[in-house]
């Protein structure tokens, strides 16, 4: 599929390159001259239900958030530490 559509754009590789720079100018023009960006944000959504719960759990101070990462401080036995020896 791809091998005829790579032959395709290469015997018509003017006509490909036409549409690809008109394509950049539409892109170009449109960053240019568009509307106002938005979050995008859909209200009434699970993802903002989740949203508003975590933020209640761990209200945030600041523009920083901080994460932390706790070990067990009991060391695991020798017999539980993952290397089986087979008795043959």
């Amino acid at each position: 599929m791809f091998s005829a559509l790579a032959r395709s754009m290469y015997r018509r590789r003017w006509w490909t390159l036409g549409a690809s720079g008109l394509v950049l100018i539409g892109v170009i023009a449109a960053l240019k001259w568009g509307g106002t960006l938005t979050t995008g944000a859909i209200e009434g959504t699970e993802t903002e239900h989740t949203q508003r719960l975590v933020e209640g759990l761990a209200p945030m101070n600041g523009n920083s958030t901080s994460l932390r990462f706790g070990k067990r401080s009991a060391r695991p036995s020798s017999s539980s530490s993952g290397i089986r020896t087979s008795s043959r």
